[in-house]
């Protein structure tokens, strides 16, 4: 999909983060209604959209919407994946969007990214 399909399609509102259809779709779904679904998705709950039978992350179309391009990476500064206002979006590395993860809830040592090596006695 391109930029320029998407936005036949969608509108984007990148203060809210909310998708709305611009063309009707069915008697159920007119122009103007909103966009997606949330379903969980490796533990996460995401946004998808689906067009022509295929299913988007909001998130991505948020970026193909605004910069005409899908990175690799986006990272949800909040961590709320649910959250696509463009403000909350940003391009990342694997390694940065890994360190914006919350402390795991096995975590020993108090810090993130810090665990003790049970092989090691002190």
């Amino acid at each position: 999909m391109t930029q320029k399909e998407l936005k036949s399609i969608l509108d984007y509102d990148p203060t809210t983060g909310i998708f709305t259809w611009r063309v009707r779709r069915s008697t159920m779904t007119l122009a103007g209604h909103k966009a997606g679904y949330v379903r969980e998705d490796s533990g996460r709950k995401r946004i998808f959209i689906s067009i022509k039978k295929k299913k988007y992350s909001a998130h991505k179309l948020a970026f193909l919407y605004m910069i005409g391009n899908i990175p690799k990476e986006i990272d949800h500064e909040d961590r709320d994946s649910t959250n696509n206002k463009w403000s909350n979006l940003r391009e990342a590395t694997h390694q940065q969007n890994c360190f914006n993860r919350k402390k795991r809830s096995n975590n020993t040592s108090g810090y993130k990214g810090v665990f003790f090596d049970k092989k090691k006695k002190r």
